[in-house]
């Protein structure tokens, strides 16, 4: 994948992912991949301002679920999230 060659001049250090999934950020200030590194960190969330000339980041103050799998992103309102969050409380 060309993110991958894209990553490694930027100071991320990661030769190999896979699994990508992109995302428009919640606040419309950029996008986000996120990534497997395969046999390294595992899953991870890259950030970059313009998808035209990508530079992207791996935010030092992440955090993910434990051992995230691929998958993909779906956009939910506020409401929709209050609702999920009330259904499974202690998740």
């Amino acid at each position: 994948m060309a993110v991958g060659r894209r990553l490694r001049p930027h100071g991320v250090g990661t030769d190999w992912v896979e699994g990508p999934t992109v995302f428009k950020d919640n606040s419309g200030d950029g996008w986000w991949v996120f990534m497997d590194e395969a046999g390294g960190r595992g899953y991870l969330p890259f950030h970059t301002d313009s998808l035209a000339e990508p530079d992207w980041s791996l935010p030092s103050d992440y955090r993910l679920p434990s051992r995230p799998r691929h998958g993909t992103v779906l956009p939910v309102t506020a409401e929709q999230l209050a609702r999920v969050r009330a259904a499974y409380p202690n998740s």
